[in-house]
């Protein structure tokens, strides 16, 4: 999958219920993020969550130090848009 030209090879993502999306690279940061209280979904459902979720949403890596930890910056677009015969996304139609 991929969402704003960044390919998405990570299967789950930590959801804090409103605005915060972070992919899990690993058992380690699945593992932090229930600590904190994140719900843990499957890849596959990060469309439809973003798309539910708050105006202030965003989609970044668990890992910040990542020099690419920004997939969808914070209140960047209102919905991702299926690229047509694709399977990647885009906050831009």
């Amino acid at each position: 999958m991929k969402i704003n030209n960044v390919e998405i090879k990570e299967k789950y993502f930590a959801f804090d219920t409103c605005h915060k999306i972070y992919i899990l690279n690993n058992q380690n940061e699945m593992y932090q993020a229930i600590k904190l209280g994140y719900e843990i979904k499957e890849i596959r459902d990060i469309v439809k969550t973003y798309n539910k979720s708050c105006s202030l949403k965003f989609i970044n890596y668990w890992n910040l130090e990542r020099k690419d930890c920004t997939i969808v910056g914070q209140c960047s677009g209102n919905r991702l848009y299926k690229e047509p015969s694709k399977q990647a996304y885009n906050t831009k139609y």
